[in-house]
């Protein structure tokens, strides 16, 4: 029979300790000298992360909504669509509009009135015009200031001795002031 000397049983012994001790020293090394300081940003792959963090990457919550961005440019104009119905004509006096006007500040009569003539308008006064001769059928009127000037409103005032319908542009505070206007009769 062959027999193992005792010294090379310690030897091996020895020697196997010796390698253990070295692997376990030296990786306990290597786990120290790496650290997050030592990796370079965007170098580890996904596959060489665990399975947990890879899921916690796949299934995190989202962050909160960031600020809203500059709204984008206008987008071109659309086509002009079809022109709609003709709405009911409604008899005389029952509220349809059957004249209307746009009166300059001078108490001209402008272009793109209708049913109204320079003979119906008269300037009254410091912000007053009146308006006359027209129809007994007309009840009402209602006016407003034309953009460009002081005036801040258009009042229409009851029928007067003289006048069908008086209207007064004023400026703030109420003050008379001669200025456009528009006005609608029905």
């Amino acid at each position: 029979m062959n027999r193992i000397s005792p010294f090379r049983t310690v030897l091996a012994v020895l020697g196997g300790a010796a390698v253990i001790a070295a692997v376990s020293v030296g990786g306990a090394t290597a786990a120290k000298a790496i650290s997050g300081k030592a990796i370079k940003n965007h170098s580890i792959a996904l596959v060489k992360l665990t399975h947990a963090a890879q899921s916690a990457l796949r299934t995190g919550k989202a962050g909160p909504q960031g600020p809203a961005g500059p709204a984008g440019p206008a987008g071109p104009q659309g086509a002009q669509g079809p022109a709609g119905p003709q709405g009911p004509a409604g008899p005389r006096g029952t509220g349809s509009v059957s004249a209307y006007a746009h009166v300059a500040a001078d108490g001209t009569l402008l272009g793109d009135s209708r049913n109204l003539k320079q003979s119906n308008v008269k300037k009254a006064g410091n912000g007053a015009y009146c308006l006359h001769g027209l129809s007994s059928s007309l009840h009402s009127a209602v006016a407003s200031v034309a953009f460009g000037g002081s005036a801040v409103s258009a009042t229409v005032r009851p029928a007067t001795s003289t006048c069908d319908f008086v209207i007064y542009t004023v400026k703030a505070g109420g003050a008379p002031t001669n200025n456009a206007f528009f006005v609608q009769i029905a």
